[in-house]
């Protein structure tokens, strides 16, 4: 499990509510890399990778669900502007 989460990656196919949730699922099996808030939010924006991790890192979260709700922010976004092609998930 420690291999799996620390190689996730959001693929193009794949939505920020379910990468969040893939996410969510494998740290619950690794809490000694994500013991804080700051380790969580680290990871799960390298994770996102590409125009994400690009927009977000210049941000201070006060917390991992602010830092979701700025990824899905990004996400709307991007489908707005024709930028993603919508994967047919939640978006």
């Amino acid at each position: 499990m420690r291999e799996e989460f620390l190689s996730l990656q959001k693929g193009d196919d794949m939505t920020v509510i379910a990468f969040e949730q893939r996410f969510q699922k494998l740290s619950y099996y690794v809490p000694d890399v994500v013991r804080t808030e700051q380790e969580k939010i680290y990871q799960f924006t390298k994770g996102l990778g590409g125009i994400y991790a690009s927009r977000m890192t210049a941000v201070s979260y006060q917390s991992f669900h602010q830092a979701v709700t700025f990824a899905l922010n990004i996400e709307a976004h991007e489908l707005a502007a024709g930028r993603l092609r919508n994967s047919g998930g939640h978006s």
